[in-house]
C-alpha cells in the first residue's frame, strides 16, 4: 500500500490547499518530459490516486485508518527482508529512470537499423518532427496558461467575488434588470470553474497529450 503523504511530501494533517499544491509540484517534478523514465507514468498514476483519495473526506478517513494499521503491523518492519515503505519509495524515486529509452535514441536506432528504404526513413523522420513540434506548441501553451492561472489565482478569486457581488447587488439591492444580475453571477461561477479545471486537470491533460504524442511517434516509425 502506498503512503500518499510520503509520496506527496506532506504531513498527515495537511490541509486541502497543501495537498493540491504538493500534487501540482510533484506532477511537474516527475512528469515524463522532465524525468525520462518508462516508470514515470506509474508515478503520475500514483499521484492522481493520492489526490483523489486525500481530497475526498470519506476516502481520506478510511485511508488514514488503514494506513495506521499497516504502519504498526509486522508487514512493514525495518528488517533487511522487508524494508519500510519510506525506504522503498526513496529507492523507487532514485532508480526509476535507469532503463528509459529516449525518443531520440529510438529514432536513431530506427534510422540506422530500420528495414525501410532511405526515402521512407526521411519521410517518417519529417513526420516525427512535425508530431514533436505540434505537441510541443500545445504543451507549452497549456503550461503557460497553468502558470498564469497559478500566479494570478488570488486576483482571479477577488475578481470573481466582485463579479458575483455585483450580480447580487443588481438583483436584490439596486433592483435593476434581474437577467443582468443572473448573467454576472453565472460569469463568476464559470470563471471559477474554469480556474479549478485548469489547476486540477491541466496537468492530467498534459500527460494525456504526451501519451498521444508517444503513440503517434511509435506508429509513424513502425508502420
Amino acid at each position: 500500500m502506498i503512503d500518499y503523504y510520503e509520496l506527496l511530501g506532506i504531513k498527515n494533517d495537511a490541509s486541502v490547499a497543501e495537498i493540491k499544491k504538493a500534487y501540482r509540484d510533484m506532477v511537474k517534478k516527475y512528469h515524463p518530459d522532465i524525468n525520462k523514465s518508462s516508470d514515470a507514468s506509474k508515478i503520475i498514476i500514483s499521484l492522481n490516486e493520492a489526490k483523489e483519495t486525500l481530497l475526498d473526506e470519506d476516502k481520506r478517513k478510511e485511508y488514514d485508518e488503514l494506513l495506521n494499521e499497516i504502519k504498526y503491523s509486522k508487514q512493514y518492519t525495518t528488517s533487511k527482508e522487508n524494508n519500510t515503505y519510506k525506504e522503498k519509495t526513496k529507492e523507487y524515486k532514485e532508480n526509476y529512470s535507469e532503463s528509459y529509452v529516449t525518443r531520440w535514441q529510438f529514432l536513431m536506432t530506427y534510422f540506422k537499423f530500420g528495414n525501410d528504404k532511405v526515402i521512407f526513413k526521411i519521410i517518417k523522420t519529417f513526420l516525427v518532427m512535425l508530431n514533436y513540434l505540434f505537441f510541443l506548441f500545445i504543451k507549452i501553451f497549456a503550461l503557460i496558461v497553468l502558470f498564469i492561472v497559478e500566479v494570478f489565482e488570488e486576483i482571479i478569486d477577488y475578481a470573481v467575488g466582485i463579479i458575483v457581488l455585483l450580480g447580487i447587488l443588481s438583483i436584490f439591492v439596486l433592483e435593476q434588470d434581474i437577467s443582468m444580475g443572473i448573467i454576472l453571477i453565472l460569469i463568476g461561477v464559470i470563471i471559477m470553474l474554469i480556474k479549478e479545471i485548469i489547476l486540477n486537470k491541466s496537468l492530467n491533460i498534459y500527460v494525456f497529450m504526451q501519451n498521444i504524442q508517444d503513440k503517434l511517434f511509435i506508429k509513424i516509425l513502425t508502420k
